[in-house]
């Protein structure tokens, strides 16, 4: 008998109601706002309006579905209970100081479509339920203390646009899984400690606007096809360990503005027609690489040699 009780216990602590009442929510945020140190928010909650009026928060139909208390001062941790929020779609933590890990528990989030929760304090890993959350189009937890591998379930996101992790701890390789991700516009994962090659299903990305790999333990040869992101707009892979040569199919990227290839170990010719690209800007590579002869050429691109100086006009 004290079996079952025990079991029985365990199952309605673990249980989340399929909906949450006024009264629900009410004690979560207020646990939340305790645990936040609430009282000195930039602008605290006045516990003695009604909840609906209470700063940052917004409702529908009785549900909260949305928290924007960016910049606002928040210290402390997330408490658990927070993670039975199930109606949230925006969650903006933008700017505070939270410290603590990012539970499990939120794939609990069915309707999240934003997470923002970057320069923060937050530590420990990214936990791979993170996969859970098919209607995620923006991550963003750049500027905090995340470690450990970037999980492969990121790959289940299908509608991510933005995945911004840079400036963390982030090591390990990039999952070959990223390329599953035809909506993302901004991969951006600079400053972290991750290594290994460049996975190919890169070139799956078709919709990415960014990809900024800057300062990481990047190595061996880019992927040969680059032809496909034809939306891509920034091309930064600067202070990592490549080598090869560069990819002739990168000047097929039409749109292309800023590209930063400089503290690698590429080697060869640059290929002329990178430099009669349409759109490319900025253009920054190691002094020891060869470009070809483009004295007559008219270009608009600013080229540079970064070991001795930081720009040549």
């Amino acid at each position: 008998m004290n079996k079952i009780v025990y079991i029985l216990t365990g199952l309605l602590l673990l249980y989340v109601p399929s909906v949450l009442g006024q009264d629900d929510q009410k004690e979560i945020l207020l646990e939340f706002y305790r645990q936040t140190n609430g009282a000195q928010w930039d602008i605290p909650w006045d516990l003695q309006q009604e909840m609906d009026q209470w700063y940052g928060l917004e409702f529908k139909n009785g549900k909260l579905v949305r928290i924007d208390l960016a910049n606002n001062n928040l210290q402390g941790s997330i408490p658990s209970s927070f993670y039975n929020l199930i109606d949230l779609q925006v969650l903006n933590l933008h700017a505070n100081n939270l410290k603590g890990k990012i539970s499990n528990q939120l794939e609990q989030w069915k309707h999240i479509e934003v997470i923002d929760l970057s320069y923060n304090y937050l530590e420990g890993n990214l936990p791979s339920q993170i996969g859970s959350l098919k209607r995620l189009k923006v991550l963003k937890l750049e500027m905090n203390l995340l470690e450990g591998n970037l999980p492969k379930e990121l790959g289940n996101l299908k509608v991510l646009e933005n995945l911004s992790l840079f400036n963390n701890r982030f090591r390990g390789n990039i999952p070959h899984e990223i390329g599953a991700l035809k909506q993302l516009k901004l991969l951006l994962l600079s400053s972290n400690k991750l290594n290994g090659v460049l996975p190919n299903s890169i070139e799956n990305l078709t919709a990415l606007k960014r990809l900024e790999l800057f300062d990481n333990k990047l190595f061996g040869s880019l992927p040969a096809n680059w032809s496909g992101l034809k939306n891509l707009e920034e091309l930064i892979l600067a202070n990592n360990g490549f080598t090869g040569v560069i990819p002739k199919s990168i000047a097929k990227l039409g749109k292309l503005k800023t590209l930063l290839l400089y503290k690698n170990k590429f080697f060869g010719v640059i290929d002329n027609n990178i430099l009669r690209m349409p759109s490319l800007v900025v253009f920054e590579y190691d002094r020891y690489l060869e470009v070809g002869s483009w004295k007559n050429q008219k270009t608009k691109t600013r080229t540079a040699n970064t070991i001795f100086d930081d720009m040549n006009e």
